[in-house]
C-alpha cells in the first residue's frame, strides 16, 4: 500500500514520507541491504502487504545513516506508463538524488526519445560515479510498454556494476528473472516474507492500545495470514470495541472495512470478464484452470492464468492448484452472494460434480452439502466406500463434520439407503449409539426391500452397513461378529483393487477386529498375524489413533508370549501416537499402557509399572463409561493380572492375592482365568502356602500350561520335595517354542537353585549362566530380583559370573561390588551391597560436598541423595557422614 499518491512529478520522484505508525522490520531491512549489493531486488506482494512502507522506511534509514550506497533515487510509477513519461521521471529521480547533473537533457526533449544513445548516456553517468546508485521503482506493474521493459533491462546491463535496481509491485516484473536467479544476482522479498510475524502483530496492536490473549492473537494471525492491511483494519476496529477477544472471534474477510478495501484495490481495477472469473472461482478452497472454466465458462480458461500472474492474493499450491488468500476469498464470496445470490447454490453444485469426477471426495461432498444436494453427497460417500472417514477413524474428520448437519427428513424420506447410512456412521463416530441404531435400522430396511437388486451401488451400501455393525459390535458378540467379518472380506474382494487401495482403513478395521476376537479367545498367534496386517493398513491410512490400539494389542500378545523386549518396543511406538479424543479414547490407549506396564514389570521398574497401570485403568474406565457398555473383561482381567504380579514383586503377597481374585470376578476369558489362577498360586507359594497353591492349580487345571508347571515345581520345593520339584521342572528346560522365554528363564533359575541346594555347584553355575543369558535377550530382570536372597551369596563367590552379566544384575542390586562387611564379621553378618550410585555418593561425601552440591553433580534431586545417604548409613552401620567416610576407607571402598 503506497504511503504517498503518485500525482505530481515531485511526489512521483520523492521517497514517500515515513508514517508515524510504521512497524520497524529489521529482518527485511537487512535483506534489502544485502539485495542492493547485487543488480536486482524484487519486492512483490498484494495490496496492503506493506511493500512501499518497508522500502521507504529502509530508504529513509539509509538517507540518515549516510552509509554507502547513499539514499536511493525513487520513482513511483503509473500503470501503463509510456516510455517518454517513464524515463523523464527516472531522470528527475536520479537528478534529485545527485546522480545526474542539472544539465542532463530529459528524454522527452531528445529528438530520438529513449533510444540506445540516451541509455548509454545514463549508463555512462552512473558508471562514472564512485558509489553505487540504487534506483527504486515503486508500483512497477503491468501493463507497461514493452519499450520501457526492454530499455530498463538494457540499462541494468549497461550500467553494471554501478546500478542497483529495486522493483516494488504486486507481481513479478516482466524481466528475465530466471537469468538473475541462476546467476545468484536476484534478491526476492515476496508475500510470505512480508507477512507479519506474531511479534510484529503484537507491536502493531500495541500502537492501538490493543492487547490480546495468545489464543486470540494466534487466531487473528491465522485469519489474516499476516496481511498488514488486514491487521491494521482489525486493530483500528478493536481500538473502540468493548471486547477485542470477541471481535477477533468473528473477524473475517466479510468485515465491512476489509471488503471495501479489497473491492476498491482489486475488484474495481479488473475488467468485467476478470471480475466475473474472480467471483465465480472464489467458492472452492483451491482452484485450477479446468475448475475455473467449469465455474466461470470457457473464457475463464484464458483469463485465469492471467489473473494468477497479476494478482498477489493468488497463491500457488503446486501441481497446477492455486488458492486465494483467506480474507480475499471471503470478501469475494460476500460480494458474490450480494451481487449474484441466485448463482451460489448452482456454482457449489457444479464444483461438487467436478471434484467428484476428479476423485476428490472430501471437496465434492463439502460443495454438495453447501449446495443442499444431500442425496448426491451421501451417494458419493457410500459409492466411494468412505464410511471409515465418516466414522472418524481415518482422514481429518472433514467428512464426518460435513455430514453432521444431515437433515432428518433426508434420512426418513425416499428409498435410497445412502442418507441413512451416512447418518448412522456420523452418529456412531461422535458416540451417539441410539441415533446410530435408528438410522442403521432405516438403512437396513431399505436394503432388505431391494434384496433382489445387485450392482456396485447396492454392494457398497451393504458393505457400509456391515462396517458400521463391526465398529459398534460389543466384545461378547463373537458369533455374529465372525459372520460380519467374513461378509466384509467377501465384499471387499468384490470391488476393484484401485478403489479398495484408497480405503486401507477398511482392511485395517476388519483385521484389527479379527485380531481382537482371536485375542479374547486366546488364539495369540492368529491374533498377532491380524494385528500386524491391521497396523500396516492403519499406517497407510494415516490413522494414528487406531494404529496405536493395534500396536498396543500386538505388544500384549508379545508380553503374553514372554517376549518382553519386543513388547516394550511396540509399547514405545504406541506411546508416540497421539491420544484419541471422544468415545474411543480408552479403548485405544488401554492395550498400549498394559503392554508397557508388563514390560516394565519384567524389567523390574516398579515405579513405571504402577504409572502405566494407573493410565491403563483410567483408559479402560473412560472407554466403558463413555460408550455406556459393560467393562471389557479381557482388558480388565489383564489389568488385574499385571497389577497382582506387580504387588507380588513388591513383596505384598496378600494384596497380590486380593487383586488377582478381584480380576477373576470380572469373568475373564477361560485362558486368561487360568493365567490369573497360576499367578494366585505363585502368590500363595510366596506366602509359604505351598500345599494350598498345589490345590488351587489342580482345581483350575493350571499345571497343564508351562507357567502352571513352573509354579507347581516351586510349590513342591516349598513343601520340601526337591526331587519331585526337579521332575516337574524338567520338561520346561527343553528348547521348545511352547515354553515362553520368560518361563524358561525362571525354570533355569529354579534349576540352578535346586542344584546349588544339593551341593552340585558346577551344574548350578551352568544353569544360572543359562538363565542369565536367556534373560538378557528379553531383558527379564524380575525373577532375579525375587531370587536375590539365595543369589547374592552365590554371586559374591562367583566374581566372573557377576562380571559377565553385570549389565543385567546391577539394576536388581546384584552386579555391584561384594557386600560390605565389618572387620571380623563373617558372611552371615553381611549388611548388604553398596550400589554403584551409592558408591558415587560416598565419593562425593569424601570430597566434603554438601547434599545440594552432590545433587547438582549427579543431576538428581536432593531427596534422591538423602535416600542414598540413608541406605549408605544403614549398610555401613553408621549414623554420620564422617563415620561413613572413615568406615569406607577402612573397607577400601574409597
Amino acid at each position: 500500500m503506497s504511503t504517498t499518491p503518485a500525482g505530481t512529478p515531485d511526489n512521483a520522484t520523492a521517497i514517500p514520507t515515513r508514517p508515524e505508525w510504521i512497524i520497524e522490520r529489521p529482518r527485511l531491512a537487512a535483506r534489502l541491504d544485502k539485495g542492493v549489493r547485487g543488480p536486482l531486488t524484487v519486492v512483490t506482494g498484494p495490496p496492503g502487504a506493506g511493500k512501499t512502507a518497508l522500502v521507504a522506511t529502509w530508504a529513509h534509514a539509509r538517507e540518515h545513516a549516510g552509509a554507502p550506497p547513499p539514499a536511493p533515487a525513487w520513482v513511483t510509477c503509473d500503470v501503463g506508463m509510456e516510455p517518454g513519461p517513464f524515463w523523464s521521471r527516472v531522470v528527475r529521480a536520479l537528478t534529485r538524488a545527485g546522480v545526474l547533473g542539472d544539465d542532463f537533457v530529459a528524454v522527452e526533449h531528445r529528438p530520438n526519445g529513449a533510444d540506445d544513445l540516451f541509455l548509454a548516456d545514463v549508463a555512462a553517468a552512473l558508471t562514472g560515479r564512485p558509489d553505487r546508485t540504487v534506483l527504486v521503482l515503486d508500483d512497477f506493474q503491468a501493463p507497461l510498454s514493452p519499450v520501457v521493459i526492454h530499455g530498463l533491462a538494457s540499462l541494468v546491463e549497461l550500467a553494471r556494476p554501478s546500478l542497483r535496481l529495486v522493483l516494488v509491485g504486486r507481481h513479478d516484473p516482466p524481466l528475465a528473472l530466471h537469468r538473475y536467479r541462476l546467476a545468484q544476482e536476484l534478491t526476492e522479498i515476496r508475500r510470505d516474507a512480508l507477512a507479519f510475524g506474531h511479534r510484529e502483530t503484537q507491536a502493531l496492536l500495541a500502537q492501538h492500545d490493543v492487547a490480546l490473549s495468545p489464543a486470540s492473537l494466534e487466531a487473528l494471525h491465522r485469519r489474516t495470514e499476516g496481511w498488514a492491511a488486514g491487521l491494521r483494519m482489525a486493530a483500528m476496529s478493536m481500538e473502540q470495541h468493548p471486547d477485542p477477544e470477541a471481535f477477533v472471534a468473528h473477524f473475517a474477510g466479510d468485515d465491512q472495512a476489509v471488503v471495501g478495501y479489497l473491492v476498491e484495490q482489486i475488484l474495481d481495477a479488473q475488467s468485467t470478464e476478470e471480475r466475473h472469473v474472480l467471483l465465480r472461482t472464489s467458492l472452492p478452497d483451491r482452484i485450477t484452470a479446468d475448475l475455473a472454466a467449469e465455474l466461470a465458462g470457457a473464457e475463464a480458461g484464458r483469463l485465469f492464468p492471467v489473473l494468477v500472474r497479476q494478482n498477489a492474493f493468488v497463491q500457488p499450491l503446486g501441481g497446477g492448484w492455486y488458492r486465494y488468500q483467506q480474507m480475499f476469498a471471503e470478501a469475494l464470496r460476500l460480494v458474490l452472494r450480494h451481487e449474484m445470490p441466485g448463482e451460489v447454490s448452482a456454482l457449489h453444485s457444479r464444483a461438487a460434480r467436478w471434484f467428484g469426477d476428479a476423485g476428490l471426495l472430501t471437496e465434492a461432498v463439502r460443495h454438495a452439502v453447501r449446495a443442499g444436494d444431500w442425496p448426491y453427497a451421501c451417494r458419493l460417500a457410500v459409492d466411494r466406500l468412505a464410511v471409515g472417514e465418516v466414522l472418524g477413524i481415518s482422514g481429518d474428520h472433514a467428512l464426518a463434520n460435513a455430514f453432521r448437519g444431515l437433515p432428518v427428513a433426508m434420512v426418513t424420506a425416499g428409498d435410497d439407503p445412502a442418507p441413512a447410512l451416512m447418518s448412522a456412521a456420523e452418529a456412531l463416530g461422535r458416540g451417539d449409539d441410539r441415533a446410530c441404531a435408528r438410522a442403521l435400522g432405516r438403512a437396513e430396511a431399505l436394503l432388505g426391500a431391494h434384496t433382489g437388486v445387485d450392482g456396485p451401488r447396492q454392494a457398497a451400501a451393504r458393505l457400509t452397513a456391515t462396517i458400521i455393525h463391526i465398529v459398534r459390535s460389543a466384545p461378547g458378540d463373537e458369533a455374529s461378529l465372525r459372520v460380519m467379518l467374513a461378509d466384509a472380506d467377501v465384499a471387499l474382494a468384490g470391488f476393484p483393487d484401485e478403489l479398495t487401495a484408497l480405503r486401507p482403513e477398511l482392511h485395517a478395521l476388519v483385521n484389527g477386529t479379527r485380531g481382537r476376537m482371536d485375542f479374547r479367545a486366546g488364539r495369540l498367534s492368529e491374533a498377532a498375524v491380524s494385528f500386524g496386517a491391521a497396523v500396516q493398513a492403519w499406517t497407510d491410512s494415516g490413522a494414528d489413533y487406531e494404529r496405536r490400539t493395534d500396536l498396543g494389542y500386538l505388544g500384549l500378545v508379545e508380553a503374553l508370549s514372554g517376549r518382553f523386549r519386543r513388547a516394550a518396543d511396540l509399547a514405545v511406538k504406541a506411546a508416540r501416537m497421539p491420544d484419541a479424543a471422544g468415545p474411543t479414547a480408552g479403548r485405544l490407549a488401554a492395550p498400549a499402557h498394559l503392554a508397557r506396564a508388563w514390560a516394565c514389570l519384567e524389567a523390574y521398574d516398579l515405579a513405571a509399572t504402577r504409572k502405566e497401570l494407573d493410565r491403563a485403568d483410567l483408559a479402560i474406565r473412560e472407554w466403558c463409561e463413555g460408550a455406556g457398555r459393560l467393562s471389557e473383561s479381557c482388558l480388565t482381567g489383564l489389568h488385574g493380572l499385571v497389577s497382582g504380579r506387580a504387588e507380588l514383586a513388591s513383596g505384598r503377597a496378600d494384596r497380590a492375592i486380593e487383586r488377582l481374585r478381584a480380576a477373576q470376578r470380572v469373568a475373564p476369558p477361560e485362558w486368561l482365568s487360568r493365567r490369573i489362577t497360576v499367578a494366585e498360586a505363585e502368590a500363595l507359594v510366596t506366602r509359604g502356602e505351598g500345599q494350598e497353591a498345589c490345590d488351587v492349580l489342580e482345581r483350575a487345571g493350571g499345571e497343564s500350561t508351562a507357567e502352571g508347571r513352573l509354579v507347581l515345581a516351586r510349590a513342591q520345593l516349598s513343601e520340601g520335595a526337591p526331587a519331585t520339584s526337579a521332575g516337574t521342572l524338567r520338561p520346561l528346560l527343553a528348547e521348545s517354542t511352547a515354553v515362553p522365554p520368560n518361563t524358561r528363564v525362571e525354570a533355569w533359575l529354579l534349576e540352578a537353585c535346586l542344584a546349588y541346594a544339593s551341593g552340585d555347584c558346577s551344574r548350578g553355575r551352568r544353569s544360572l549362566d543359562r538363565a542369565l543369558r536367556l534373560a538378557e535377550r528379553e531383558w527379564v530382570l524380575l525373577p532375579f530380583a525375587i531370587a536375590a536372597g539365595w543369589l547374592r551369596p552365590v554371586l559374591r563367590r562367583d566374581g566372573e559370573l557377576r562380571r559377565v552379566h553385570r549389565r543385567l544384575l546391577t539394576p536388581v542390586g546384584l552386579g555391584g561390588e561384594p557386600a560390605v562387611t565389618m572387620p571380623g564379621d563373617d558372611e552371615a553378618d553381611i549388611v548388604g551391597h553398596l550400589s554403584a550410585r551409592e558408591l558415587e555418593v560416598l565419593g562425593h561425601l569424601a570430597g566434603m560436598l554438601t547434599t545440594e552440591e552432590i545433587a547438582q553433580e549427579m543431576y538428581v534431586s536432593i531427596n534422591t541423595v538423602k535416600t542414598h545417604l540413608k541406605s549408605i548409613y544403614r549398610k555401613l552401620a553408621v549414623t554420620r557422614r564422617g563415620d561413613a567416610v572413615r568406615r569406607a576407607r577402612q573397607l577400601s571402598l574409597l
